[in-house]
């Protein structure tokens, strides 16, 4: 038998079974491909598996709906469309209103089948918590929630203490004297003055 490709002489010789390359069906129950834990009828292309309605339809489900927005399909081709509306779950196929990344033509309508679609990504910043509540789980708290809890506490403000008044002067003080004697001068020249605090000259 003729190899198609050179056979190292240190190893066994392939058989048939090693070059048996798999086949691409687009119905996996043409293919009769069983998987050793899906059983029969499961999709075994190449080790992929390609998205479903009810994945899509579950995963739109337990987002937000004002999370819709962040939502990027990434499609077999690494093609990404940016989803701004869904408007169907047709049976074959997602209907949706968004654009194409790296694009600024918004606002397209886009007919997308499901087995095309590798994967769904949101397009933010997503804490695990949050990923967690998506599907039920709460309680979670986030390892930087965590840090934010530690510093807010040893921030907190000390309770207030009184003021401490200054010393008081005694009443042998120089300085007390000496105001204690402006004071009176200022005293007996607001009275000589009158109310508008000018002194009477002699006539």
């Amino acid at each position: 038998m003729d190899w198609p490709f050179p056979i190292s002489t240190r190893g066994p010789k392939p058989t048939a079974h090693h070059l048996t390359r798999p086949r691409l069906h687009a119905n996996p129950l043409d293919a009769g491909a069983i998987h050793p834990r899906l059983g029969l009828g499961s999709t075994l292309i190449l080790g992929w598996f390609p998205m479903r309605r009810e994945d899509c339809l579950d995963i739109f489900q337990r987002l937000p709906e004002q999370l819709h927005g962040c939502v990027n399909l990434v499609l077999r081709n690494q093609f990404t469309v940016a989803v701004d509306t869904v408007a169907r779950f047709e049976p074959h196929y997602l209907v949706l209103r968004g654009r194409e990344t790296g694009s600024t033509d918004e606002g397209r309508g886009f007919f997308i089948p499901y087995d095309e679609i590798a994967y769904i990504r949101i397009e933010r910043t997503v804490k695990v918590g949050e990923l967690k509540r998506f599907y039920g789980e709460t309680g979670y708290v986030d390892k930087d929630e965590q840090l934010d809890g530690a510093d807010t506490a040893t921030a907190a403000p000390a309770p207030n203490t009184p003021a401490v008044p200054g010393p008081l002067l005694a009443p042998g003080d120089p300085a007390a004297i000496a105001r204690q004697n402006l004071l009176e001068r200022l005293r007996t020249r607001t009275q000589l003055g009158g109310s508008t605090g000018k002194l009477n000259r002699p006539t």
